[in-house]
């Protein structure tokens, strides 16, 4: 009985710590897990350095006070790094489906 409750309780405790990891921040960690991994395939690299700023960009964002936030250059901000998310999908997925063009490549 001991056995299964200090499963439970690991179990609980890992749950807790991933809650309080966003998925900005498992994409930057699982950035630097691969990093080794993608080195030699130039479209993974473009696709997790781009994905690596954005998730710093996304996280200083975040950090700014709410009276930054509200503000005409706050929110100026915020939809700017919006768009440029939005703007940089079709990238991302040609580099995740390999389809990345020479040109961008070189």
């Amino acid at each position: 009985a001991t056995t299964g409750k200090s499963s439970s309780t690991n179990n609980n405790t890992n749950n807790i710590t991933h809650k309080k990891i966003n998925k900005k921040q498992l994409a930057l960690l699982e950035y630097l897990k691969n990093k080794e991994e993608t080195e030699s395939d130039p479209s993974q690299r473009i696709y997790k350095f781009f994905k690596a700023l954005l998730v710093r960009w996304e996280q200083d964002l975040e950090h700014r006070s709410d009276q930054v936030c509200q503000s005409t250059l706050g929110q100026k901000e915020t939809r700017t790094f919006r768009q440029c998310q939005e703007y940089i999908r079709p990238l991302f997925q040609k580099c995740l489906t390999q389809q990345l063009e020479d040109t961008i490549i070189q």
